[in-house]
Formats: structure tokens, sequence, C-alpha cells
């Protein structure tokens, strides 16, 4: 094999749908923006099966609209010395007037959509990707990854983008779970030994360059 050329094993979890341009979502003010659009039903994205964006964001986590635009602003990343598994509006208002946490949040923010832009995807998540990512590219969750990432079909080998952010669609766990419906999430033995049994939901190997 080409040295240069990387194989990994992963699958597929997801297409890029939509990406909202770069330049109208730059800023942490876009990002109320957008939030706004879709909170009033004036965003022009549907899903493939004919669902709003905001039915599309909601239904996959079962979160409020608000919360799920807090986790996607800060990619679910914790504040400063403020640790938190689960962000959500209540835990924004528990702390937002604690000295330096508004400070900190929007450093964070700011970081997080620096060179990014807001996609949706064709089973209606949203998230954040790089802004050099096109409508069509593919979403992997590859094993050994923290986070998903968007690569672009070239003949039999891919093209790496970047990494992303989708709402609901971070890790391993959630593969498993896509590859295999009725498997019971809770049970995690099974990744303390992926390195010594086979893999036990089916992958695909991709070659990138």
């Amino acid at each position: 094999m080409n040295q240069r050329l990387l194989s990994l094993q992963g699958i597929r979890a997801d297409i890029v749908y939509e990406v909202i341009d770069f330049m109208e979502t730059k800023g942490l003010g876009n990002i109320m923006r957008q939030y706004r659009k879709i909170e009033k039903g004036e965003s022009t994205y549907s899903s493939p099966a004919g669902a709003t964006a905001a039915e599309s964001i909601c239904q996959h986590t079962g979160e409020h609209l608000p919360d799920v635009f807090l986790r996607i602003s800060v990619a679910d990343q914790a504040v400063g010395s403020w640790k938190e598994s689960k962000w959500n509006h209540d835990f924004y208002r528990n702390h937002c007037e604690e000295d330096g946490f508004a400070r900190d949040l929007c450093h964070l923010q700011r970081r997080q959509m620096q060179g990014r832009s807001f996609f949706f995807s064709n089973d209606g998540r949203i998230g954040i990707l790089s802004d050099t990512a096109q409508q069509g590219d593919l979403i992997y969750l590859i094993l050994g990854g923290e986070v998903p990432y968007v690569l672009r079909p070239e003949g039999d080998e891919y093209l790496f983008i970047g990494e992303c952010y989708v709402h609901g669609l971070m890790d391993v766990i959630k593969a498993r779970k896509r590859a295999q419906p009725d498997y019971d999430h809770s049970d995690t033995s099974w990744l303390d030994r992926l390195h010594e049994e086979p893999i036990p939901f089916d992958t695909q190997e991709f070659i990138i360059k």
C-alpha cells in the first residue's frame, strides 16, 4: 500500500445535507440569529423526510431548541472551571452571574466557531464543521476517534476534511447503536476489548489520502 495513505475502520453515520454560508454564521451574534430564524420557523431548511428545522433538530435528543443551540455553540465543552456533563439553560442561569463565567463562555464560543460553519445533515441533525466542507460530504465515526470526521469521496479513496460536532452523534457507542438498533447502549464492556476481539458490529474499511 502507498505509505502516504491511511487505512481506517468505522461507519458512515450521516451525510452533509446543507452547509449554512460561513459569512452568515461567523461570530457569536450570528449564532443567535440562526437560532431565532429556526425558532420562528423562518429557516428554509426542511429535512429529506419533510420535517422543519426545529422538528429535525429536537427529535434526536428530545431537548428544547435553546438547549441544543447552547450545547452546539460550545461543542459540549466545559467552560473554564465550570464542569458540566450536560449543558442546558438551567445550568446557564445558575452560573451566568458568577465572576468570569460570561467571559469564559464567550471566549469558548468564539474559539469553537473559528473557521467553522453550521450545517444540517440528511438525518436532520445540526452541528458545526470546517468551513471547507460541502454538501454531500460524508460524516464518519472512526474507531479510536473521539469525535466524528468529515470525509469527501474521491474515487475509491477519501479526502480528509476535518473533525466536526454533530449534536447527538458523537462517539463509537452511537455508532454501534446505529449499526445495531436493538443494542443496549448501557453495556460498554466491549470497548475494553476492542483490540483483543472482533468488533461486535459491521464496519467499513476506507482509505484516506
